[in-house]
């Protein structure tokens, strides 16, 4: 939990950083592969994968729900107060993206206690809606600043994630009295 608020805050100042240095000007803090955000044991989680799932998650949602957002009254709907109400939604996904990579690092650690891998069909899947998406959205690739073997991995990661998690489901002894 520590790491998820210690990269929250990075997170925090990474944007701050960039608004700060202006619109229309490039800012990076280093190199995004070679910046570490957080750690998970011995693994370091650098600052190009939070990035390209923040923006993955902010691409899609704004193609979705900005209209709903300005419908409310929002210019801006990362302004919009986020899920605990304190915040904004901005503030609540960086949170959420740390906690998303943390769990995909966890589950993925269990996925030989379950005996989950992807086989070639399903890496090739993801390889080729991947490969479908960037070409109906070609400002993306420099907008989440990944090449797409990078994004191929993390969506792989995800992908097995979510095969634990529901072996996890599948193997769980589930037995509820009436009581």
């Amino acid at each position: 939990m520590r790491h998820v608020r210690t990269l929250s805050v990075l997170l925090a100042a990474v944007t701050a950083a960039g608004t700060a240095a202006g619109c229309g000007q490039s800012s990076k803090i280093g190199d995004y592969s070679e910046t570490v955000v957080a750690t998970y044991g011995n693994t370091d989680i650098y600052l190009d994968e939070a990035n390209f799932w923040l923006r993955y998650i902010q691409f899609t949602n704004e193609s979705q729900y900005s209209q709903i957002y300005a419908y409310f009254g929002y210019k801006n709907m990362w302004s919009a107060p986020g899920s605990d109400g304190t915040s904004t939604m901005a503030d609540t996904v960086h949170t959420n993206v740390m906690k998303e990579i943390h769990q995909t690092l966890v589950l993925n650690d269990h996925a030989a206690d379950y005996g989950v891998s992807l086989t070639d069909e399903q890496k090739q899947k993801i390889s080729d809606n991947l490969s479908t998406f960037l070409e109906q959205n070609p400002t993306f690739k420099d907008y989440c600043d990944a090449d797409q073997s990078k994004m191929e991995e993390w969506m792989q990661q995800n992908a097995t994630a979510n095969l634990v998690a529901q072996a996890i489901k599948d193997q769980a002894d589930i037995d509820l009295s009436e009581d």
